[in-house]
């Protein structure tokens, strides 16, 4: 294969810290509302899927996340 195990270390590394800094980087639109960061649902926040009656919430959809724009 011949990747080396300095580059395998980086990429996972890499890995981590862009999963750790999802919630920052604005990388995944779902997480911001109306140009408000809202809590990624790890972090287990107001908006996460594990605070509702402990089980996951299903994802809003397209017509739900406009109505929240709008309000």
């Amino acid at each position: 294969m011949g990747v080396s195990q300095q580059f395998a270390q980086d990429f996972t590394q890499h890995a981590a810290h862009k999963q750790q800094n999802l919630l920052f980087n604005g990388a995944d639109k779902r997480y911001f509302r109306a140009g408000q960061l809202v809590a990624h649902p790890q972090a287990g926040g107001a908006h996460s899927p594990l605070t509702v009656k402990g089980q996951a919430r299903p994802y809003r959809t397209d017509m739900q996340k406009d109505a929240d724009y709008a309000a």
